[in-house]
């Protein structure tokens, strides 16, 4: 069994707003979301796993707040190294400003991962509620036992798509992970994490 917890914050800093051609009425947004995660063995061949979230959005003196979970499963294969998954995502409440209450982007995931020496290669399918199907994919490479080099592609999605690259890096159960992700409008971002095996 496995318990974790992860914080994600994604903040825009000022950005440019106008009241009337007159007066500058500058602006920011930010994003929080609060994760609980649980993960389990079933048997040799399946692993499940949940997530419990709770998400607070700002944009200028306006919020909503919501609350979603995920549900996963896991199975390994005959074929040596290859595993396949299946995700269902954002099962929650609506998310509410002011007067006007939006859904959360309900998505079905299906995926596949191949591992080979020293690399591991993965590809995805998303089929969200409210848009296209996307694609992604990616590799990893274990360039020395505690370093790892990544690059990833996502296709149709109006945010995110594009080239992406990354790093990670453990020790003494130490993880520590670095992504560089185009953002469309929002420009180039940079995520961070870092967490501790127990």
């Amino acid at each position: 069994r496995v318990l974790a917890c992860g914080i994600t914050f994604l903040g825009s800093g000022d950005i440019e707003g106008w009241k009337d051609k007159d007066t500058r009425d500058d602006f920011s947004a930010g994003d929080m979301a609060v994760t609980m995660s649980y993960g389990q063995k079933m048997n040799e061949k399946m692993l499940i796993g949940a997530n419990a979230r709770f998400i607070h959005q700002r944009i200028k003196d306006n919020t909503a707040v919501g609350a979603s979970v995920d549900m996963g499963v896991l199975c390994s294969t005959k074929v040596k190294g290859l595993m396949v998954g299946a995700v269902l995502r954002n099962l929650g409440t609506k998310m509410k400003f002011d007067d006007k209450a939006d859904s959360l982007p309900l998505e079905i995931k299906g995926g596949i991962s191949f591992e080979l020496p020293k690399m591991l290669c993965v590809l995805d399918v998303t089929m969200p509620t409210d848009n296209k199907l996307r694609i992604n994919t990616g590799v990893e490479y274990h360039l020395i036992p505690r370093l790892s080099l990544r690059a990833g592609y996502g296709s149709n999605n109006d945010i995110d798509h594009g080239l992406s690259a990354g790093i990670g890096f453990n020790t003494e159960g130490l993880q520590f992970d670095y992504a560089y992700v185009p953002y469309g409008d929002v420009d180039n971002t940079h995520r961070v994490s870092v967490g501790k095996r127990f």
